[in-house]
Parts: C-alpha cells; sequence; structure tokens
C-alpha cells in the first residue's frame, strides 16, 4: 500500500519537475521504486554521476529551471564567459559548478580520499573547490569583483578570470603538485589575449613560488594574495 501511495507521489512530481531525485540509505527500495515507475526514470549509472560531476566542463542539457533552483538553494556556481575584443573567436557558455564538494563527492559514491585521485572526476572536484574558496573569501571581505572563466574555440582557457577595477587576475587550477614549463606558457598566452596583469597557477604545490606578478601558488597564497590586490585596489 505505502509502495503504491510513494509510486503515485513520484509521477505526479515527474510531471511538475525535470528531475526528481530519490535519495535515502542503502537497501530502502529506491531501485523497486524506480523500476515500478515503468521507464519514467533512468537509473544513473557510474558514467552518469561522472558527468552530473563534471557538469560544468560537459555542458549537459540541464533545464535552466533546474540551474536555477540550485542556484537558488546556493548549491551551484556560474561563471559568466568573459566577453571582449579579441583576436580569437570566444566560446560564449558558462561555467557551472557545484559549490559543496562534500555533496558532489557523496553523489559519486567517492568514500576517501584515494577513491577520489583515481576517479577521473578528481579534476573538476578541485577546480570547483579552489573557484569556490577563492570567491566566497572575497565576498567574505566586501572586495568588489568580477569573475568570469574564459574559453576560446582553439583551446585557449582561463579557469577563474578575475577583474578588480581595471586589474586583471588570470588564475588556472591544476589538481597535480607539479607544474610544467608548458602549463605556465599555456597559461602566459590566454593571459596575453586578456592582458590580465596577473598570471597564477593554483594548485597543491608543496613550495609556493611567485613574483609580483606571476607564480605558482596554493589555494592559501593566492587567497592572500587576491586579497592584498582588492585592498590595494579599493585603497
Amino acid at each position: 500500500m505505502r509502495t503504491r501511495l510513494v509510486i503515485r507521489l513520484l509521477r505526479a512530481c515527474l510531471r511538475q519537475f525535470p528531475s526528481v531525485p530519490l535519495l535515502g540509505p542503502r537497501h530502502c527500495v529506491k531501485t523497486t521504486l524506480a523500476r515500478a515507475l515503468g521507464g519514467a526514470i533512468t537509473m544513473p549509472s557510474s558514467g552518469v554521476r561522472g558527468a552530473f560531476c563534471c557538469w560544468a566542463q560537459c555542458h549537459p542539457p540541464w533545464h535552466s529551471k533546474s540551474r536555477s533552483r540550485l542556484r537558488g538553494a546556493y548549491r551551484s556556481g556560474r561563471l559568466a564567459p568573459w566577453s571582449g575584443n579579441i583576436v580569437k573567436r570566444l566560446a560564449k557558455s558558462p561555467k557551472v559548478y557545484l559549490r559543496d564538494s562534500g555533496l558532489l563527492h557523496a553523489l559519486l559514491r567517492v568514500e576517501s580520499r584515494t577513491e577520489l585521485l583515481r576517479h577521473p572526476a578528481a579534476g573538476a572536484s578541485w577546480e570547483g573547490f579552489a573557484i569556490e574558496q577563492i570567491l566566497s573569501t572575497l565576498a567574505a571581505h566586501g572586495i568588489d569583483n568580477q569573475a568570469n572563466v574564459l574559453r576560446t574555440s582553439d583551446g585557449y582557457e582561463i579557469d577563474l578570470l578575475l577583474a578588480f577595477g581595471a586589474t586583471r587576475v588570470a588564475l588556472e587550477m591544476k589538481l597535480s603538485a607539479n607544474v610544467s614549463g608548458q602549463d605556465l606558457a599555456r597559461l602566459e598566452r590566454a593571459a596575453d589575449l586578456v592582458r590580465a596583469e596577473h598570471r597564477y597557477i593554483v594548485c597543491q604545490t608543496a613550495s609556493p613560488t611567485a613574483d609580483a606578478t606571476r607564480g605558482v601558488l596554493t589555494i592559501e597564497a593566492a587567497i592572500d594574495r587576491l586579497l592584498r590586490i582588492g585592498k590595494k585596489r579599493a585603497a
């Protein structure tokens, strides 16, 4: 009797909303309910969960209302694409990421750091985490900035482009603790397109190295430097 009532409720929800999650502990008949709906929903495989994690990079066809609900619940963040006159053709799609990396890992059923580092979505998880830490800290200190993402049709990309007035900062997020010369050169070429004064790679390096405008930094060091840049501009 209870199962039939729940199925009727789920069918009513599916008529009203583009997606309805089935949440709960293991062995609580989620699979039985999904099968009883007769194909009304698709069971999430590990590949689908991975695509959900990398949803910012893959741009799947999410309904705009679903994205709005996630943003309204403070579960997702959105970076608008940078627009300007440069020699490259710009991609116009925004970057969307989950703000809560713990929720992301739970959806992926990742239970340890080892599992996370082996997961193909680890890089997207780190990128979203780093972006959220930077933006939330700047907001907490009341530092005004404009945050965008830059992508070009031929592969140039800046994960987070911050503008403090006329001062631009290009940030590239890397999961690895080691940064190659090619990584630095790629960031330099992308930053040259928008004439960014500061260019930094944010990674898990054990020994941050940077001069006044360029370098390889940890999240903590990057936040500290961005706070100084923002406060200097405000002064």
